[in-house]
């Protein structure tokens, strides 16, 4: 089992001996020395791209790769929205399969899991660096972006490194024992 839990907060603790104001916009400095910490709520945007190729549809062992990344966008999901953050969607295989925008609330987030267990894909290979792409042009603002896939592709490491660039991209790897290593036949 998997078990994933996000938390996304900064906390910076300054002290400066000769008490000088050398902190950042967040931090009120105190003539007795020391600082008050604000913790900055922000509205983030949550988006996860879910590769739904046919690969993501096998697994020897408990579960299918698909039933694994279905938990792991759960609990992301549920995670974000306990922190009043946006969540949206990216199916992709070797095309996008379905975009669902960044929204909030309860409802959405039933929608997103509802998606994530019952995907019918209509292709069925995978191209990562066109999701990545297409990620980039859909969504304009900074968002945290969790790429759940097995990862097998190739050539996408340039549109990552361009996409990490302006988000904030976390790749989740999920992968089953027979992609390791090819079936005795």
């Amino acid at each position: 089992k998997i078990l994933l839990i996000a938390s996304i907060s900064s906390f910076v603790f300054l002290f400066n001996s000769d008490k000088t104001k050398s902190c950042g916009p967040d931090y009120d400095y105190d003539f007795d020395g020391s600082f008050k910490i604000f913790e900055e709520e922000r509205e983030l945007t949550i988006m996860m791209l879910i590769d739904v190729s046919k690969s993501s549809f096998i697994g020897t062992q408990n579960q299918l790769k698909n039933e694994i990344i279905a938990e792991i966008a759960g609990v992301l999901a549920f995670s974000a929205i306990q922190n009043n953050d946006k969540v949206g969607v990216l199916f992709f295989s070797d095309e996008i399969e379905l975009f669902i925008p960044p929204k909030k609330g309860k409802s959405h987030i039933l929608r997103i899991i509802r998606e994530v267990l019952n995907f019918e894909p209509k292709s069925h290979k995978t191209n990562i660096s066109l999701a990545l792409e297409n990620f980039n042009n859909m969504v304009k603002r900074k968002s945290i972006a969790f790429v759940l896939s097995d990862f097998l592709d190739d050539d996408y490491a340039d549109e990552l490194r361009h996409i990490a660039k302006k988000h904030d991209v976390i790749g989740i790897k999920v992968y089953d024992n027979l992609d390791l290593e090819l079936p005795n036949i």
